[in-house]
């Protein structure tokens, strides 16, 4: 037990807040007592921290950063409790952020991507292990909705495994150039039969790059495989 010097009620040591300064280990005054002076001094009080705090700004920084490495573990877990408690709130506010910030939004987002590529990478692979079901409606929807961008991302992705120079070819850009003619059979091509043909296959060391590809149907981009067709 000990007295309160302010309200001198005894009272259990938990009443008493840690206080290193101190022979006991505890400050003079209860925890009520020190919450009531806080309360009625709140101004002084956080004047005084700011003047301290800017007379030792270094040294309260180095202290900070050292205990927050002896803390690791214990700030990690209050964090995830926290976010787990005020999970809908934070992911509204992180929503609407984004929607007034898109451009800031996408540049923070690729420069995360690209400095912790392994990490994003392997922490997809293990949602979509836990989530396939899931997983595939979503990527089926996407593919529905954005079409284009699919076939695109596809693509890029063929070159890249055949470690071909990838340029960001755009469809709509390439239909455009080649008057929605198809570069095989030289005939129109209806906007649902769209396809993008390397003139050099990829598998024959072609680019994906405009200077490479042509616009035609489907079927003749099917029938030409990898050959390299020359104009008549």
């Amino acid at each position: 037990m000990k007295t309160c010097s302010k309200c001198k009620v005894e009272a259990p040591f938990s009443s008493f807040s840690v206080a290193k300064s101190t022979k006991d280990g505890l400050q003079f005054q209860c925890k009520q007592c020190d919450r009531e002076y806080r309360l009625a001094n709140r101004t002084h009080i956080r004047k005084r921290n700011r003047e301290y705090y800017a007379k030792h700004k270094k040294e309260q920084a180095l202290s900070m950063k050292q205990w927050r490495v002896n803390n690791s573990e214990k700030i990690a877990k209050a964090a995830r409790e926290s976010y787990l408690k005020n999970r809908q709130v934070r992911i509204e506010a992180a929503r609407a952020w984004r929607a007034a910030n898109p451009g800031v939004a996408k540049a923070r987002g690729c420069a995360y991507r690209a400095a912790n590529y392994d990490r994003v990478n392997a922490a997809k692979k293990a949602y979509y292990r836990e989530n396939t079901d899931r997983s595939r409606e979503l990527n089926r929807k996407w593919r529905e909705a954005n079409r284009d961008k699919a076939r695109e991302i596809g693509d890029r992705r063929r070159a890249k495994k055949r470690a071909a120079m990838v340029e960001k070819v755009n469809r709509a850009v390439v239909t455009v150039r080649d008057k929605g003619i198809c570069g095989i059979c030289f005939l129109p091509v209806a906007p649902q039969d769209i396809s993008l043909d390397h003139i050099i296959p990829l598998s024959k060391g072609g680019e994906h790059s405009y200077s490479n590809v042509q616009l035609a149907h489907r079927r003749c981009n099917s029938a030409k495989g990898n050959r390299i067709v020359v104009a008549a």
